[in-house]
């Protein structure tokens, strides 16, 4: 009787274990799945820089996939630059390897251009230290959008005062 009744119990733990664990893994499931269906592009990195998360958004406004290099590489694998086009990024201010050095950074912008995105596309970055439970950082999170087109209209308003001001120069200002 006991022995069946120890059994019993056993078995019981054994299901529940199992309802556990499987709703664990559809949470799991669900997470990456939400992190997955992102406009956003997303990456997480662990506390040595390696990308252990990309999501596809990442990929595509990246123009590049999941590289196994170095974060002191991205500059010149992924073409990332100041906004002036030009001037390469350099790899010790990028806002992930900040991010994994405890720093936030709220929206950077940053041109990337690469291969992949001969034209290249303007981005807005929020880099953040990921911390454990204790608070020790143990990896960075950065999630970026593509700002290309708010860009383009801030050129636009800029020049169009830049011609109204030309235009206006020399006419008597009323006080």
């Amino acid at each position: 009787m006991i022995n069946n009744k120890f059994k019993l119990d056993q078995k019981r733990r054994s299901q529940t274990w199992k309802t556990s664990h499987h709703n664990q893994i559809h949470e799991i499931e669900t997470v990456f799945a939400t992190l997955n269906s992102l406009s956003e592009g997303m990456i997480i990195t662990n506390k040595d820089g390696k990308i252990i998360f990309i999501n596809p958004s990442a990929k595509y406004m990246l123009g590049i996939g999941l590289k196994n290099i170095a974060l002191e590489k991205w500059t010149s694998t992924y073409g990332w630059y100041y906004p002036d086009k030009l001037t390469p990024y350099p790899p010790q201010k990028l806002p992930l390897i900040l991010a994994i050095n405890g720093e936030k950074i709220h929206e950077e912008r940053i041109f990337i251009r690469n291969s992949n995105k001969p034209d290249g596309i303007y981005i807005g970055i929020d880099a953040n230290p990921v911390r454990d439970a204790e608070g020790s950082i143990i990896g960075g999170s950065v999630v970026f959008r593509d700002i290309s087109e708010t860009i383009k209209s801030e050129t636009s308003l800029k020049e169009s005062r830049e011609r109204l001001k030309t235009q206006f120069m020399g006419f008597p200002q009323s006080t």
